[in-house]
This record gives structure tokens, C-alpha cells and sequence, in this order.
């Protein structure tokens, strides 16, 4: 993963430890539950002693808190080490799962001893690394150990989730509703201070309303649910706002704006390095040929099933490391 990147993954957990809200993209499908909940009480069941347990590209710990409740009703212990190249992601692991390991670190250069880990696995994670992550995976499983990964599916049902969001946050920022938003609050602040005139405010208030016919088109085509409702949100912030102007400091009116903005630039970042990210056939085929020359012997890639109507939206990657 380049610096680029990586900054890209930290400004985006920095920002959600802060705000205390992830906003996910079909990361809680009941499917996906329901396959790790499988994935780890067989792990429980068939494991003896301590389970070690590394999960690559962990986020915020969800597919950890799962491995974590399975151990807790199974009264087994899972030694669980969380991995992510993101500082602020690792901070949110360590408060939510004051239990386990993390580590921060990129998937292709894990600094962690060889064949040290039972199973390795990864939800919507490992994708984004550079395809060394595989040999690392690799390289810190143990013989008669197994991979599981989840991964970005091409034209699935996630893709084409990240894929509206992507195009309605383009959408909002192309209405140039919240930067014409600051400028009409600028000149009703200068008109309050004697700075400013009265033809300048009504300017930037006429030159406001086409930006927010733009905006309505956004969720006329999209819904108010798009981007996790903060299109909408946002919306309608700004119509309470403008319905009730002298009600607020221009300061704080102008500060808010500017961290939606920052916002939704940072989720349209993600949207799109998700879309990156996702994987194809061919490109599945190169992950798998590299595990398998790590000494894997891997499955056929499966699709997992998910959203409501029901349609493939992930990848399956499993396989177990061969006895030497």
C-alpha cells in the first residue's frame, strides 16, 4: 500500500474515532455474521488449547468481536492479534477490544514471527494491500493452519452499494450547495457588521437556489438513505438553517459546513478506493495462486450471498497450510 493510500485509511479512522460512527457499506448483512459466527465455532470446536488468531486489515475489530462472542459461549480462549496500517483504526481496536493484540502495520510486511498464527483471516481488508499480503499471510500461518478471507466483489451487490454512494457524494459536491451555503452566511455576516451590502447578500442568496434544486435531483435519484443519510441530513441542516439564519453564529454555521464537507470528500475517498479494491475473477485467481504457492492448499472460490433482494456481493477465499 503507498503513503497515499494509507494517509487516505488513516485520515478516514481518524475521523471516525472522533465522530464515534462508522459508517459501513454492507458490512453489517446478517450473512456476513452468520458466515464468521460458522467460521470461528468450528475454529472452537476443532482448535485445542489457544487458538491464535490474526485478523489483517481489522478496521474497527468487527470480524474480532465476532471471533471474540464465539469464544465467550464456546469457553475457549482466542490469543486474537488485530492488524490495520491505520493508527486511528488500531486506537478504536484497543478501546473496543482491550483483550487482543493490534498491531499497526501493512498486510504485505507483517511484523510478526513465521508460523506463529492457527488461522488468519480477513474481512474486506486484505484486498487493499499490495498482492505480497498473500505471502505474508502465508509466511505467519502455521502448518495445518487455514486462511478465511471475505473480499470486494466486482459488480456485486457491496459494488454496487459503494458505487450510488460514490455517485451521490460526486452529486452533492458538484451542486455546489454547501460551499454557496458558506458564502451566503460570509455576506449575512458582513451585512450584520456593516461590512458587507445588501445586493451582495441577495446574490449569494439567489445564487444559492439552484444549487439546491442540484442537491434535491441528488436525492430525487438516490434516496434519503444515500450515504448513510447524510445527504439528507445535510439537506435539511441547511434548509433549518437558512429558514432561521440570525438564530445562529455565523461561526459555527461556517465550522459545521466545512466538516461536511471534509466529511463527505473522505467517504467519497473511501467509496471509490472500495471500487478499486474489488476484485474480478481473474484478479480473485491471482490471490489465490500466490497462497497457493506459499504452501496453501486452497478451495475454489465461492460467492457469498447478501442484501435484501438476495444477490452475490462477496468472495470467498479459504484454504489450509500443507504439513511440511
Amino acid at each position: 500500500m503507498n503513503s497515499t493510500d494509507a494517509q487516505a485509511w488513516e485520515d478516514y479512522w481518524e475521523r471516525t474515532r472522533r465522530a464515534g460512527v462508522v459508517p459501513e457499506i454492507g458490512a453489517r448483512d446478517p450473512a456476513l455474521r452468520d458466515y464468521w459466527l460458522a467460521f470461528f465455532t468450528s475454529c472452537a470446536l476443532a482448535d485445542e488449547g489457544h487458538t491464535r488468531l490474526l485478523d489483517l486489515g481489522c478496521g474497527h475489530g468487527a470480524v474480532t468481536a465476532l471471533a471474540e462472542s464465539v469464544a465467550r459461549n464456546n469457553l475457549r480462549h482466542f490469543r486474537i492479534t488485530c492488524l490495520d496500517i491505520s493508527d486511528a483504526a488500531v486506537d478504536l481496536v484497543k478501546a473496543q477490544h482491550p483483550a487482543v493484540a493490534a498491531v499497526c502495520a501493512s498486510a504485505d510486511d507483517i511484523p510478526l514471527p513465521d508460523a506463529f498464527f492457527d488461522h488468519v483471516v480477513s474481512q474486506f481488508g486484505i484486498e487493499y494491500a499490495p498482492p505480497a499480503a498473500a505471502d505474508e499471510a502465508a509466511r505467519v500461518l502455521r502448518p495445518g493452519g487455514s486462511v478465511a478471507f471475505l473480499m470486494h466483489l466486482k459488480n456485486g451487490a457491496i459494488w454496487d452499494e459503494c458505487r450510488a454512494n460514490r455517485d451521490a457524494l460526486d452529486g452533492v459536491r458538484d451542486s455546489g450547495l454547501l460551499p454557496a451555503f458558506i458564502r451566503l452566511v460570509e455576506e449575512s455576516l458582513a451585512l450584520r457588521e456593516g461590512r458587507g451590502s445588501r445586493g451582495a447578500f441577495e446574490q449569494a442568496d439567489r445564487d444559492l437556489a439552484p444549487c439546491v434544486k442540484a442537491m434535491e435531483a441528488v436525492l430525487g435519484e438516490h434516496g434519503k438513505a444515500i450515504g448513510g443519510g447524510l445527504v439528507f441530513r445535510t439537506y435539511a441542516d441547511i434548509a433549518h438553517m437558512y429558514r432561521k439564519m440570525n438564530a445562529f453564529a455565523p461561526a459555527e454555521v461556517i465550522a459545521w459546513a466545512e466538516k461536511v464537507e471534509a466529511a463527505m470528500t473522505a467517504w467519497r475517498e473511501r467509496m471509490q478506493s472500495m471500487l478499486d479494491a474489488a476484485l474480478d475473477e481473474t484478479a480473485l485467481g491471482a490471490w489465490r495462486d500466490r497462497l497457493t504457492a506459499g504452501g496453501l492448499a486452497m478451495n475454489e472460490p465461492a460467492r457469498l450471498a447478501l442484501g435484501e433482494p438476495v444477490r452475490d456481493g462477496a468472495w470467498i477465499l479459504r484454504g489450509k497450510k500443507l504439513s511440511r
